[in-house]
């Protein structure tokens, strides 16, 4: 690209052409459009100077502002040029996309339900599986009462995955006011489905969560409520 930028200009100049009328310098070209410099001439008169002097200062005049256009010309083409190589830009296309999922439910099914038990004057724990199976150390589990571990539904988008966030704090539960020996924790929360499921086909799923109570020596006898919560969005 410069080399022919360059022979484009260099011919351009060699095409450039002077004539003097009427005091106007004609520059003329096969390229372009007649440009007409107007300079008037302030020819100093001397009794001195024959007409042969001033016909050799107006060739050496002309011949130097034949040569000083030309330079300039040169000079504003290159840079006209070259403005318009720089200037120009590059554009590029790149993708946008978006994807929109059914929103995500959950239903609380059925509550952590530990069942009746009774203290033995140390502390204990029961722990309860997902599967809603209990193991009681230093505590009395109790007959005839319902342990179950909790259960969830959840819908959303069809064969898409899901986290499953459960408490990693222990929760408390109270009797009464909340005093002394009136209050419980339950820690150690685990999901049936661990902490990612799936839906199925028809966008539906389920799943269990267990944990363990903690139950203090004096443990005060009552029935003990609190709430817990748990979150899934999509991964």
């Amino acid at each position: 690209m410069p080399l022919i930028l360059y022979i484009s200009v260099y011919q351009y100049i060699n095409n450039l052409s002077l004539h003097w009328h009427n005091d106007c310098i004609i520059i003329r070209t096969n390229a372009i459009n007649t440009i007409t410099a107007k300079k008037k001439l302030n020819h100093k008169k001397s009794t001195t100077t024959n007409k042969q002097t001033t016909i050799n200062k107006q060739s050496k005049i002309n011949q130097t502002m034949k040569t000083t256009l030309k330079i300039f010309a040169a000079i504003v083409m290159i840079a006209g040029f070259s403005t318009n190589l720089l200037a120009q830009g590059v554009t590029t296309s790149n993708g946008v996309s978006a994807e929109i999922k059914t929103g995500i439910t959950l239903t609380a099914v059925n509550p952590l339900e530990f069942g009746k038990l009774a203290v033995t004057g140390v502390a204990g724990t029961v722990v309860l599986t997902p599967g809603g199976s209990p193991t009681a150390t230093g505590v009395q589990l109790l007959s005839g009462t319902t342990r179950t571990a909790a259960s969830y539904t959840s819908t959303g988008t069809a064969s898409a995955t899901y986290a499953i966030n459960v408490p990693t704090s222990p929760v408390t539960i109270t009797t009464g006011g909340g005093g002394a020996g009136e209050t419980m924790t339950v820690s150690s929360f685990v999901c049936s489905k661990g902490a990612t499921s799936a839906f199925d086909g028809a966008g539906a799923d389920s799943f269990t969560v267990g944990a363990t109570l903690n139950v203090g020596a004096t443990q005060v006898a009552g029935h003990y409520t609190g709430t817990f919560n748990v979150n899934i969005d999509y991964n």
